[in-house]
């Protein structure tokens, strides 16, 4: 009986040490919850004691207007975030501004920009490797992937946006380039220059620190709102969690969740925000706290972004912002509402093309200005400008402000055609016979047919128009010609019977006979007629 007792203590002291040594391997029968920070998030939502929160407004487009004279809508007086900004999402227009072109460090939103550029570049099935240098150059929040192992883009994607993945970040910038990492990061800063960020460069997909991977608020707006517009973007940055089944690697399905807080409440529900549709967060020592969020509410679609934020203040802040901007400003239609530019205004400043006329000017049907409440487009100064690029091309746009403060633009859509040159109706300067209506017909459809078929508008058609004009000319002159013929044959006719016959031989069709000639022709026949006989009279007399 002791023997069984201590041989069933030893098998229980064998599975309770299998079972230590399975946990500690990392086996395990359920899900992997991926919440990995931030690199080292910090939790405290306290702020700092040593900072004092600065007084009074903070908004430089509220100081800006006051010193223009007029008023713009007052915003939260102090944010503990060094930078932010809230734009319109539909016309790009910010509402308010706080240090937002100084440059400082983006942190994980900078996979903002990775998203949109894999996006439009790899498609959502394709397989991703995780090579070495994606699982070994990279710390920080992660999925913890290894060498060798395959995911989808899509998976990656979500991992991306979710659970701020850096390895997936360097693995999607290898897919797309075929292995260049450094390529990717060239595309990156190639298309914050065509998004016209000024104070941007990247050196890294991911955002991990470096001294020259900086942005600005204002920069990292432009970036947001491009990347909102992809419908894919949208739908990935707005859930909550997503599920990634076991690869070729691992046994074990990894469940993530949305580590932005105004989305996710599997953390604390405390700042979730109703009208928050997506957004990105991010958090390294060097940046502290970075955010960009999207909310929508009523048709009104904005966007915020803050750097440099403290705590829970980057959520706080973000909805006091938000707030602000919906119930401050509204969108108008420029094209349905502007009454002041008319197309010699429009055109100030364009180079008409030599050659060319304007055929007709436009603006955008679409484009919208966003302004505060209490102020219409009438209130706003538009100003015409033109841009020529090398090649001679040339593109306008009007950009309205309000206050010193920018409240929208459009594109100036000019449209040219070639100048036509208009020629004398040569018709109506000769003088038309009474039976000539025939010609008069003849040149109407001329002028019809040289109309349709554009002749006037190339050299060789008004060569053929020339041609015709002399045609008919020659007509006119041949039918008077025919006409004058024609009283010479009468008067010969009741002149002398014989005349007739020798008159008819005429050929009244030659062209080198004039109705002169014929004239004299038949004076000539008369003179040489002989007279009567005088003498056969007196013998007709004298038989009488």
């Amino acid at each position: 009986m002791i023997r069984k007792e201590k041989k069933r203590r030893y098998n229980f002291l064998i599975l309770l040490f299998a079972a230590l040594l399975a946990f500690s391997s990392g086996i395990s029968f359920m899900p992997v919850t991926a919440w990995a920070a931030e690199e080292e998030e910090e939790d405290s939502s306290a702020e700092p004691e040593e900072e004092v929160l600065p007084e009074g407004p903070q908004n430089d487009l509220e100081i800006r207007a006051t010193e223009q004279g007029v008023t713009w809508p007052v915003g939260p007086d102090a944010l503990w975030s060094d930078k932010a900004i809230l734009i319109d999402l539909d016309t790009g227009v910010a509402l308010y501004e706080k240090n937002a072109d100084a440059q400082d460090y983006p942190a994980s939103t900078t996979k903002i920009m990775t998203a949109m550029l894999v996006l439009e570049n790899a498609s959502m099935d394709d397989v991703v490797t995780f090579s070495a240098d994606s699982v070994n150059n990279t710390e920080g929040s992660g999925i913890w992937r290894m060498e060798g192992e395959q995911l989808t883009v899509e998976q990656c994607m979500y991992a991306l946006m979710l659970a701020s993945a850096n390895e997936c970040a360097y693995a999607l910038a290898e897919h797309v380039t075929g292995g260049d990492h450094d390529a990717f990061v060239q595309m990156m800063n190639d298309r914050a220059a065509l998004l016209g960020c000024t104070n941007t460069h990247f050196t890294n997909p991911n955002g991990l620190p470096d001294e020259e991977h900086v942005t600005t608020a204002r920069d990292l707006a432009k970036i947001a709102r491009a990347a909102y517009q992809n419908e894919m973007f949208r739908e990935i940055v707005g859930t909550e969690e997503y599920r990634i089944p076991a690869t070729n690697m691992q046994d074990e399905e990894v469940l993530m969740y949305n580590h932005h807080k105004m989305i996710c409440g599997k953390k604390t529900d405390k700042f979730l925000y109703e009208p928050a549709t997506g957004g990105k967060t991010g958090y390294t020592k060097a940046a502290l706290h970075t955010l960009v969020t999207y909310a929508e509410k009523d048709g009104h679609r904005l966007a915020c972004v803050v750097l440099r934020s403290r705590g829970d203040a980057q959520y706080t802040e973000t909805e006091d912002l938000f707030e602000y901007g919906f119930a401050n400003f509204y969108n108008v239609n420029i094209k349905e509402n502007e009454t002041r530019l008319d197309q010699e205004a429009l055109t100030e400043g364009y180079t008409v093309p030599e050659g060319r006329q304007i055929k007709s000017v436009e603006i955008n049907p679409d484009a919208m200005l966003t302004l505060p409440n209490d102020v219409t487009i009438a209130d706003t100064t538009p100003e015409v400008v033109y841009t020529t690029a090398d090649d001679g091309s040339q593109t306008g746009e009007v950009i309205y402000t309000y206050g010193g403060n920018e409240v929208g633009r459009t594109p100036i859509l000019v449209a040219t055609e070639e100048v036509r040159q208009i020629l004398p109706d040569v018709s109506a300067a000769v003088e038309e016979p009474a039976n000539a209506s025939g010609v008069t017909g003849f040149i109407e459809q001329v002028k019809t047919l040289a109309k349709e078929l554009g002749m006037l508008k190339s050299l060789t058609g008004l060569a053929i128009l020339v041609a015709l004009i002399l045609i008919i000319i020659f007509s006119i002159r041949r039918a008077f010609r025919r006409r004058k013929q024609k009283k010479i044959l009468s008067k010969v006719k009741q002149t002398s019977a014989p005349v007739i016959g020798e008159v008819e031989d005429f050929d009244l069709d030659d062209e080198d006979e004039t109705a002169e000639d014929i004239e004299m022709t038949v004076e000539s026949e008369e003179e040489d007629m002989p007279e009567e006989n005088p003498v056969d009279e007196n013998k007709q007399n004298s038989e009488e």
